[in-house]
C-alpha cells in the first residue's frame, strides 16, 4: 500500500508541476510576442525616419549645389577683368 501512495503523490506533484510550467511558458511566450510586436513597430518607425532622413540629405545636397553655383557666379563676376577699350588714333598725314 505504501508504494501505491508514493506513486499517487509522485503523479500529483508531477501533474501540478506540468500545469505550473505550462502557465509560465504561456506567459513567457505572450511576453515574447508583445516584445516582437513592439520591436517590429519600432523598426518600422526607424525605417520611416531613415527614409525621411535620406530625403532631407538629398534636399540639403541640392540646396548646397544651388548655393555653390550662386557663389561661384558671384566670384566669377568679381574676378572678371575689365575689357580694355581700343582707341583708334587718328593719324594725320
Amino acid at each position: 500500500m505504501n508504494d501505491i501512495l508514493m506513486t499517487n503523490v509522485f503523479f500529483t506533484i508531477t501533474g501540478v508541476a506540468v500545469i505550473v510550467l505550462t502557465i509560465l511558458l504561456s506567459i513567457l511566450f505572450y511576453k515574447a510576442i508583445l516584445f516582437v510586436q513592439s520591436l517590429h513597430s519600432f523598426l518600422e518607425y526607424i525605417r520611416g525616419e531613415g527614409e525621411a532622413l535620406v530625403l532631407e540629405v538629398k534636399n540639403i545636397g541640392k540646396d548646397f549645389n544651388d548655393k555653390k553655383d550662386f557663389l561661384l557666379s558671384l566670384f566669377s563676376f568679381f574676378k572678371k577683368e575689365k575689357k580694355k577699350v581700343a582707341r583708334n588714333k587718328k593719324t594725320t598725314v
